[in-house]
């Protein structure tokens, strides 16, 4: 089965994209990543059978959407991409790679989406995309590498083993598109600490919660016997190695735990639920079982189109997770900064 083509969009006749947001209007990152994949931008209502470009179902997404519907033009959601960058992009930093959706976007669960049906047809993939896949997941495991990178290595303080416990951002559209809310985060917590009553229970916030970018679900009047709020920067590969158990809502941790060798237990309806990889508290029906490698094949191969933030050009995941993962040890030499002398 080849990969999915991203760099031309969905034709290459059909190369121009109507956009109704800042960011994707305005010279800076985002414009030239979209211009990396092929895309001519441009604003203004679009054509009929044309494309609108959005960004995932943030509010300004609302009105490229308007556009797209009253036209009858089509719409291309875009979305970052899993490996996304060293710090977050509210700290400016340039995404590795890009989601593009001709459906909708993964984490709408009640919606069509490219990555649920790259999923459901992966037991059309031969062996070669399974060694390929398992190797992207060696390699991520190897370099420990997350859609943000900028991770504290002092693990002085954090216990020998725990349950964990995965906060995300309040009102992020992956929670209410998942078919989660607040009280979902509040019965992940409940239910760890029943579930495990003689086991420390540590929640690890969010990296923009942590870099005081936005706010999560739980804050330290959450902590107390047995129960810690995490809010350093640890990598959460490091989590995954002292947990015995994961809880998540709709987290992207929830798939790293599950390559890091877990089961998850998730309250929401998020793109790797149902397909027998994790213990899901709601029902996703009709859903075939999956292993993971035919996931991680879907969605780090075929659904994210990756670019070179140094060559501003196409290139591929295992490229991607090198560039990566010589970011962040460069970056773990210098974080507390450089002295030279006699230079």
């Amino acid at each position: 089965m080849t990969d999915k083509p991203k760099d031309a969009g969905p034709s290459a006749n059909a190369r121009r994209l109507f956009v109704f947001s800042l960011s994707m209007i305005l010279p800076g990152p985002t414009r030239r990543l979209l211009k990396s994949l092929g895309w001519s931008l441009g604003i203004g209502m679009p054509t009929k059978d044309g494309h609108v470009g959005v960004w995932g179902r943030k509010p300004t997404a609302r009105r490229g959407l308007w556009a797209a519907k009253k036209r009858g033009a089509s719409v291309v959601t875009f979305e970052d991409a899993m490996l996304r960058s060293l710090l977050t992009g509210r700290q400016g930093a340039t995404s590795h790679g890009v989601i593009v959706d001709e459906q909708g976007i993964y984490f709408e669960a009640d919606t069509p989406n490219d990555l649920r049906d790259l999923i459901l047809a992966a037991d059309g993939l031969d062996v070669l995309a399974q060694q390929r896949s398992e190797a992207i997941i060696a390699e991520i495991r190897r370099c420990r590498l997350s859609k943000y990178n900028d991770h504290d290595p002092d693990l002085s303080d954090l216990p020998e083993r725990f349950v964990l416990v995965v906060d995300q951002t309040l009102n992020d559209a992956s929670i209410t598109c998942g078919g989660a809310n607040a009280d979902s985060f509040a019965t992940m917590l409940k239910t760890a600490k029943a579930d495990h009553p003689d086991k420390i229970i540590l929640i690890k916030t969010h990296p923009e919660t942590t870099a005081g970018k936005r706010v999560g679900h739980f804050d330290d009047a959450h902590a107390g016997k047995n129960t810690i709020l995490w809010t350093r920067p640890s990598n959460p590969w490091d989590l995954f190695d002292r947990a015995d158990a994961v809880y998540t809502v709709t987290s992207q941790m929830g798939f790293e735990a599950i390559m890091a060798g877990h089961r998850p237990v998730v309250f929401g309806r998020p793109f790797y639920a149902g397909f027998g990889l994790s213990d899901d508290k709601q029902v996703s029906p009709n859903l075939p079982n999956r292993e993971a490698w035919q996931i991680a094949y879907a969605l780090y191969v075929q659904y994210s189109a990756w670019v070179s933030p140094y060559l501003n050009q196409r290139c591929s995941v295992e490229t991607t997770i090198q560039n990566l993962d010589a970011q962040k040890r460069l970056y773990g030499l210098t974080r507390k900064g450089v002295v030279g002398v006699h230079m």
